[in-house]
């Protein structure tokens, strides 16, 4: 599993401003600690069914994890 840190959460929102993806939540849950998202990202010509982590320290994302099917993203067999 691929695994990227970054040192600022502007340096994320930055990273994901040049994507020029746009997002769609359709759900949220959460406590104290966890936020999960289930959410689409629409990339242009594809639409991509996503569910995301979000672990909180101290109202912060400390740890985040994205999954998501890529079958769409792949070329036809």
């Amino acid at each position: 599993m691929a695994k990227h840190t970054r040192d600022s959460a502007e340096a994320y929102f930055t990273d994901m401003e040049k994507m020029k993806f746009k997002y769609r939540v359709e759900k949220a849950v959460g406590d104290d600690s966890d936020v999960f998202l289930w959410y689409h990202i629409d990339m242009g010509k594809k639409t991509i069914a996503t569910c995301g982590w979000y672990h909180l320290i101290n109202e912060k994302i400390a740890e985040l994890r994205v999954l998501f099917d890529p079958r769409p993203l792949l070329p036809a067999a």
